[in-house]
């Protein structure tokens, strides 16, 4: 990851209750800048660029992130591209 710009896999949104999955794809690709890191939680709150493929317009929210991610890298501000991936009972 580059200083300012990096690349997230495994970024999922922190589980909603009534959060449903009707899309055709098992994951999304998204955009963003990273607000704050919480690196005890494994999470970061990150601004992110509208998700056409799951019909999410731009918004701020936080992201649980894979445990193989190095939170340590991520600083806010950082420009980030990331996948977010169907989770249990069809959260993200």
């Amino acid at each position: 990851m580059s200083k300012g710009q990096g690349s997230i896999a495994g970024m999922t949104t922190a589980r909603w209750p009534k959060c449903r999955w009707p899309f055709r794809h098992a994951h999304a690709q998204g955009t963003g800048t990273v607000n704050s890191v919480d690196a005890d939680a494994h999470k970061l709150n990150v601004s992110h660029s509208a998700i056409p493929t799951i019909g999410w317009p731009a918004m701020t929210m936080d992201f649980a992130v894979a445990p193989s991610v190095d939170l340590r890298v991520v600083k806010p501000g950082t420009l980030i591209k990331f996948t977010i991936e169907q989770g249990e009972g069809g959260c993200m």
